[in-house]
């Protein structure tokens, strides 16, 4: 695989492992399916996850690259978990490139949560 491509390929999984985590999967199924997207793309990976941790660890045979991301502990979205579960399924049925993946990705961060910020905060009183 051409240095490039497992760069690119790199940034894809380490998006979606910061999303899995960020919207509330829990740790046997983010690594699942980052162990299923890596080996659509033809990589071996190794990932490790806790409530505010995440390792991956990729290997392509010729090179090896270990990512460790530190994140703020959550509540669960399942509107966006649902929608992330879509794109990765595009993406290791290949029904998407890398590119239109993580544009997908920036615009499923953007998108607002169902509630505003006035109804939340009138929920914990």
């Amino acid at each position: 695989m051409k240095e490039k491509q497992f760069r690119k390929n790199i940034k894809l999984i380490g998006k979606l492992g910061s999303a899995f985590h960020r919207y509330g999967t829990n740790a046997e199924r983010l690594e699942g399916t980052l162990r299923h997207i890596t080996e659509s793309m033809g990589l071996k990976g190794n990932f490790f996850s806790t409530p505010t941790y995440l390792t991956i660890s990729i290997d392509s045979g010729e090179d090896q690259i270990t990512r460790h991301i530190r994140s703020l502990p959550s509540d669960v979205n399942l509107e966006k978990l649902q929608d992330l579960d879509l794109i990765a399924n595009a993406v290791i049925n290949k029904k998407i490139r890398n590119v239109e993946a993580i544009k997908m990705l920036d615009e499923l961060e953007e998108k607002p949560g169902p509630y505003n910020s006035l109804s939340v905060f009138l929920d914990w009183i």
